[in-house]
């Protein structure tokens, strides 16, 4: 059988930003599998600051855990899976495609960010879509952050049934994937230099020392497991920290999806 890599908290999860953020957060492996299911799993609720307050940023740290007791997990990576690459300069006019029909017109795509103005203001705009065609926005962005797939006729969020392409402009941004409703250019990652590690940071505001944050969206531009890229059999854990940055003013979400997707190969 192949190896089991399940994503677990910290020893010390992240339960508050503002005002007041949890301190000296991290640590070891905590009890607390994190399934994908609710909200506030490793990032808690975070509005964004008002006009002047600048963005805001959490903090939380994380573990991937090979819970198979008898097989290495080799030639790993983690990616995030439905991450969006940072906008081009605008303005632009945002897009998605989907990858089926059944994406029809009873779903809406809503693309959130900042419109075009010489003093940006926070803006959403909707579109619905039209099965495997490309719609486009009717607002012109200065800058996207998130992509949210909704119902139309209730405006709840809503599952696609195919992968949808997101562009600004001409230029691709990302992939919402099939079966989620969202997909964000606000979080980044860092994984940490050894196995099993028991590092901290200052609080929930405070990037830890030397911790390196990107957003690879795909298995090919992975950040590689350390360790010669093998996870241990029997509960070895790559630790890692998430960062999510929030503009100010930006406009809220009901929920923010995030795949930490992990990949490898077994002999």
């Amino acid at each position: 059988m192949p190896p089991v890599a399940k994503l677990y908290n910290s020893a010390t999860p992240t339960l508050a930003v503002y005002p007041t953020p949890t301190p000296t957060i991290g640590g070891g492996v905590g009890s607390t599998n994190i399934l994908g299911n609710s909200v506030g799993e490793l990032h808690p609720v975070m509005a964004a600051a008002m006009t002047g307050g600048g963005s805001r940023t959490s903090i939380a740290k994380f573990f991937i855990v090979n819970t198979d007791a008898d097989t290495d997990l080799i030639g790993g990576t983690v990616n995030l899976a439905n991450s969006l690459d940072d906008s081009p300069s605008g303005p632009f006019y945002p897009s998605v495609t989907p990858g089926l029909s059944t994406d029809d017109s009873t779903y809406f795509a809503r693309f959130i960010g900042w419109d075009t103005q010489l003093v940006p203001q926070p803006l959403t705009s909707d579109v619905a879509c039209n099965g495997a065609v490309q719609v486009t926005a009717g607002d012109q962005f200065s800058k996207v952050v998130a992509v949210e797939s909704r119902d139309v006729t209730s405006g709840a969020l809503k599952a696609t049934t195919s992968p949808w392409l997101v562009k600004n402009g001409s230029t691709t941004q990302g992939i919402m994937l099939a079966g989620y409703y969202s997909c964000t250019a606000e979080i980044t990652i860092a994984l940490n230099s050894v196995l099993n590690d028991t590092t901290t940071t200052t609080d929930a505001q405070t990037p830890p020392g030397g911790a390196v944050f990107t957003k690879p969206r795909s298995e090919a531009t992975g950040i590689p497991i350390v360790n010669g890229q093998v996870l241990t059999k029997n509960n070895g854990a790559q630790g890692g920290w998430s960062q999510w940055v929030v503009g100010e003013m930006r406009k809220p979400s009901i929920d923010i999806q995030v795949i930490i997707q992990v990949n490898g190969q077994n002999f």
